[in-house]
């Protein structure tokens, strides 16, 4: 991993056949800012501004696609009612993945 200052992170995960996979987790409102909204513009952006991920990358190239993905965290409108609680994933699903955080009922 590497830390997008004051905003989230790059994930850097080794494959198989010397294969990365690279991706930047932040806000949507961060990673469009100056009209940039193509998902190739934004990862380059990122990947300049990080000199390790920069680094990384320098001896390889890019092979698939760029992807955006949006959150996929879920919360539950009303925590419960009458006779009726939720907890745990019922109430706020965050999915570790994208790394929208952590639920500890």
């Amino acid at each position: 991993m590497a830390f997008v200052k004051d905003k989230g992170w790059f994930w850097h995960i080794p494959q198989h056949d010397d294969m990365v996979s690279v991706g930047v987790v932040a806000e949507g409102k961060y990673l469009s800012r100056d009209g940039i909204k193509d998902a190739e513009g934004i990862f380059k952006r990122e990947v300049e501004e990080n000199v390790w991920i920069k680094e990384s990358l320098s001896h390889g190239q890019q092979v698939g696609q760029y992807h955006i993905t949006s959150e996929y965290t879920h919360h539950a409108r009303h925590c419960g009612s009458d006779g009726l609680l939720l907890v745990g994933d019922a109430f706020a699903f965050l999915d570790p993945v994208f790394s929208s955080g952590l639920c500890l009922p």
